[in-house]
């Protein structure tokens, strides 16, 4: 609940900033700005540069600030909107996080609520099946965490991890060892790939045969990769320990509660996991990045999964944030074959169709740095 107090005061203040009328004064020492499509953008974008060290002071000595009660009637309040603006910065990597860890941090405090109050195995089973599509995105987004940490703050990154971890059964650094850095790696050989679909005899593996395999394996397999990584891996085992503890004590507090919300609904979250990612890539070729995944070009899927659709991209570079993944896309469209394009599963094939926005964008300029370094530069963070 404390997290998600704090998580509250950061998008409150943005709300604020971003209320002030277009007109109003947005003056940057003797500077005159132009007006921002909203002030509290500008506001967060002059946060992230302060924060980045680009500018010592937003809002340094000025002749319109000489006086104190110029400052009160002018300059006082406009600072203080721009540092209200850029609150949340301080804490997020990238503002894009904001709304999906909000909805995810609601999510866990349902949870919390019915391992409290409801008692009925009826109920409790109820509620286990309806959280399955809404922890899938937690699930796709603890992912997204673990390859581009969502917090500037340590800390904050623990707390975040440590609910992903009751949420969808995998803990902090299990997606970095296993998937970041085992699977990214060697996905285009079989014989080597963490989440590998093929037998040893390379044969491909069935479906459920893989989510059942993948599912057993993944944190032995995450433990392995460790050996190259030690800090890393101790990280991974502080924070497991830490998890099995916490579920085990609120298992005992309120066993039937604990055992639907926190150990029933992890354990499968983290198998569909498994499952889901069986589609990625299964039958592909391993010839390249471009031909090795497939790709869901679907507005709902791709909302809720944080772009994980855009599954080449993502292979390309790891290490760009999942906000970005659509504008790397359509610098390398023309590069993907049509047939590496799949429908969505259910329940997204429900919620609309699939679109092609990219097909004819591979020429896009794309000015952002992250998005035009070669592959081998840009690694998980």
């Amino acid at each position: 609940m404390q997290f998600l107090c704090i998580w509250c005061r950061m998008w409150r203040a943005h709300r604020n900033a971003r209320s002030l009328p277009c007109g109003s004064a947005t003056r940057l020492g003797n500077r005159s700005a132009a007006c921002p499509r909203s002030l509290g953008d500008a506001a967060l974008d002059l946060g992230e540069r302060r924060w980045r060290g680009e500018v010592a002071d937003l809002f340094p000595p000025s002749s319109e600030c000489a006086s104190e009660s110029a400052r009160e009637s002018f300059c006082y309040p406009t600072e203080r909107l721009f540092r209200l603006g850029s609150v949340s910065l301080m804490f997020f990597r990238y503002p894009a996080d904001r709304l999906h860890v909000f909805l995810f941090t609601l999510l866990f405090a349902v949870d919390v609520t019915v391992y409290l109050t409801v008692d009925s195995p009826y109920w409790l089973a109820l509620y286990f099946l309806l959280g399955i599509v809404p922890k899938a995105g937690t699930c796709a987004f603890n992912h997204h965490h673990q390859h581009v940490l969502t917090f500037h703050q340590t800390w904050l990154n623990r707390l975040l991890e440590i609910m992903y971890a009751l949420q969808t059964g995998v803990t902090a650094n299990a997606w970095k060892l296993h998937h970041s850095l085992g699977h990214h790696v060697n996905y285009l050989d079989q014989k080597k790939d963490e989440s590998r679909w093929q037998r040893d005899d390379g044969s491909t593996m069935a479906e459920f045969e893989y989510a059942n395999w993948t599912t057993l394996t993944a944190y032995l397999r995450a433990w392995n990769v460790g050996a190259s990584y030690k800090k890393d891996r101790r990280v991974f085992l502080v924070m497991g320990i830490v998890t099995v503890a916490l579920v085990a004590a609120l298992v005992f507090y309120r066993p039937l509660p604990g055992l639907f919300v926190f150990v029933i609904a992890p354990l499968f979250s983290l198998w569909g996991t498994a499952w889901a990612t069986y589609a990625h890539h299964a039958n592909r070729s391993v010839d390249s990045h471009f031909v090795a995944c497939n790709n869901v070009v679907h507005r709902v899927y791709n909302f809720w999964t944080g772009n994980l659709g855009f599954h080449t991209a993502h292979h390309y570079k790891p290490g760009v944030h999942w906000s970005k993944l659509p504008e790397l896309h359509a610098q390398i469209a023309d590069k993907i074959p049509d047939d590496a394009y799949v429908e969505p599963g259910l329940p997204w094939r429900w919620l609309g169709k699939s679109w092609f926005p990219a097909r004819t964008a591979a020429t896009a300029e794309v000015s952002d740095a992250e998005l035009t370094t070669p592959p081998a530069a840009n690694q998980t963070a």
